[in-house]
Formats: C-alpha cells, sequence, structure tokens
C-alpha cells in the first residue's frame, strides 16, 4: 500500500500521511483515529 493509497482510504491528505511516518507531534487525534480507523483501531484517553 502506497502512502497515496492509504490517505486516499483513510480520507486524510496526503500531508497527513506523511507528519505520521515522520513522527510528527502536531496532529490531531481525529486525524489518527481517521487512518488507524482502516485497521479497526482508534487512539482512546490515556
Amino acid at each position: 500500500m502506497t502512502q497515496e493509497d492509504l490517505a486516499e482510504g483513510a480520507g486524510v491528505a496526503l500531508t497527513v500521511i506523511r507528519k505520521i511516518e515522520q513522527g510528527k507531534d502536531n496532529l490531531s487525534v481525529a486525524k489518527i483515529n481517521q487512518v488507524l480507523m482502516l485497521f479497526g483501531h482508534t487512539l482512546g484517553p490515556y
């Protein structure tokens, strides 16, 4: 799966996928959850 495929499947911008892969810390939980939902997961409260 390419970054483009992942972004399209999750309904997020390609830049979101790239930021996740680079470990950037300025991402919203909502965007991360959109990606995680493709794999049946979400982030919850700590």
